[in-house]
């Protein structure tokens, strides 16, 4: 028998064969690819292994830092933002006419002046003529007077001589006319003292320590005594204002916590009353300088939206002018409350915040509220409780009530 039996069909009928084929296999593998991810998708999930063979394994326990606080004095403190303002000013005016013919260095917007220092300087002559002229009439008046003296005494004589042991007429001794004399004398006096006062007006100073807001004035101007030719404000006007809520003024009471204070809740505080703001000292910090102030008034009204009072403090007197914050300047306030006895200090960072603290008592954290009384620049202050083996501070990754735990005495200011 002929191969030609068993060979491949040629021509276009074979190709056709060849390429059916291969189709078919394509799509069998695919299937059955489908068919092995959806037997994995369907498979039952692995149940985890019970039994003792994981009962050996203790998850290790974190280590929380502690602080073990002490019963100490401390005083709270109350912060605030507040700003440098300065109460009204005054305006430099002069009292007398006349031409500038000197304005001192000092006299210009943003310069600052010492007291008595002289500003401003009007021409003199005019007030030394009338000063002058004021001393030649009092010399005239008392010349006057001393002639209407001695007529009066000669005619008093004349008069006693002609008629012995009576009395002399006022008419006679010229008493009117010398009483006349004596208030042109007194007259004349006065008009010398209006004229040193006028001359001396010619130089113009403040008696204070100021600044200047505001002076356009040169020399060769003519200075009338109705023209401002200044602003300024006084070194007493600069002030500091802070708001500060009914809250932060309750802070600076005297509140003493009661004794024995347990654990089951807020401790209770005896003898609390709200101090006189009034001449209550605080610190101002401002360009990274440190000021003594003092309360000097409070504002009569709260700020209906905010809800808070405005606290205006005064500077020492003892800070130099220059040395002063300018107004305008954004500083932060400090009020340091009356000194509480039996407290403990804790770090802000055992605060929690919902106000409570975590503690370490037989190895497992408990969660405890104690009766906060303020802040104070070394920490939160609280009514003294049990603290056990301490106070939590910091963070504790996955913290819980009964969580065991490792205590670490913690560093001072951590």
């Amino acid at each position: 028998m002929s191969d030609q039996g068993t060979a491949e069909p040629a021509g276009p009928e074979g190709r056709q064969a060849r390429r059916g084929w291969r189709g078919w296999a394509q799509i069998a593998l695919v299937l059955a690819a489908i068919g092995i991810a959806y037997y994995f998708a369907r498979a039952p999930a692995v149940d985890p292994i019970e039994g003792d063979g994981l009962a050996g394994v203790v998850a290790p326990r974190p280590t929380v830092q502690v602080v073990r606080p002490a019963v100490v004095q401390a005083s709270r403190q109350v912060a605030a933002t507040g700003v440098v303002s300065a109460v009204g000013g005054v305006a430099l005016r002069s009292q007398v006419a006349g031409k500038a013919v000197f304005v001192s260095p000092s006299l210009r917007a943003g310069a600052s002046f010492a007291a008595g220092q002289p500003l401003v300087r009007i021409e003199r002559r005019d007030y030394e003529l009338r000063l002058a002229a004021a001393e030649a009439q009092l010399r005239y008046a008392e010349a006057e007077l001393l002639k209407q003296r001695l007529r009066g005494e000669y005619r008093s004589q004349r008069f006693l001589r002609a008629n012995p042991g009576a009395t002399v007429p006022s008419i006679v001794a010229r008493l009117p006319q010398i009483a006349r004399e004596e208030a042109e004398v007194e007259w004349a006096k006065v008009l010398i003292e209006k004229a040193k006062v006028d001359l001396a007006r010619t130089t113009l100073s403040l008696p204070f320590d100021g600044w200047v807001r505001t002076s356009t004035l040169l020399v060769g101007e003519v200075v009338r005594p109705a023209k401002a030719v200044a602003r300024v404000f006084p070194k007493d006007a600069v002030q500091v204002e802070a708001r500060l809520s009914e809250a932060d003024m309750a802070a600076l009471g005297e509140c003493a916590p009661a004794a024995g204070a347990s654990e089951a809740g807020a401790a209770s505080t005896t003898g609390c009353r709200a101090p006189p703001v009034l001449g209550h000292a605080a610190k101002v910090r401002a360009g990274g300088h440190l000021f003594d102030v003092v309360v000097e008034r409070v504002s009569a009204v709260v700020n209906l939206k905010s809800r808070l009072a405005t606290v205006y403090m005064g500077f020492a007197d003892t800070v130099p002018l220059d040395a002063l914050p300018r107004p305008g300047t954004f500083v932060n306030v400090t009020l340091d409350g009356p000194l509480l006895d039996g407290v403990f200090v804790l770090p802000d960072t055992a605060q929690r915040e919902d106000g409570s603290v975590w503690i370490v008592a037989d190895g497992a954290l408990r969660s405890f509220a104690p009766h906060g009384l303020g802040h104070s620049s070394s920490g939160w202050l609280v009514a003294p409780f049990d603290p056990h083996d301490g106070v939590v501070v910091g963070p504790v990754a996955g913290a819980r009530e009964g969580l065991p735990v490792v205590t670490r005495t913690a560093d001072v200011g951590s």
